[in-house]
């Protein structure tokens, strides 16, 4: 939910709150999505359609 960026590299209260939260216990990094773009722009996924992918770090569940 709360991704690491030259914008948004400040950390406050609430993104500590946020982050504690997750799954994954951390802030995201551009090279998570950029992993998921990689993978369903490969051919391994071609049979893949019309899907959401939500990148969140377990963030969904809560």
């Amino acid at each position: 939910m709360i991704f690491e960026t030259p914008c948004g590299s400040r950390v406050s209260p609430w993104t500590s709150t946020v982050v504690a939260r997750q799954c994954v216990p951390r802030r995201g990094q551009p090279e998570d999505v950029a992993a998921a773009i990689t993978f369903l722009a490969n051919p391994h996924a071609s049979f893949i359609t019309a899907e959401s992918l939500t990148i969140d770090g377990g963030w969904m569940p809560h």
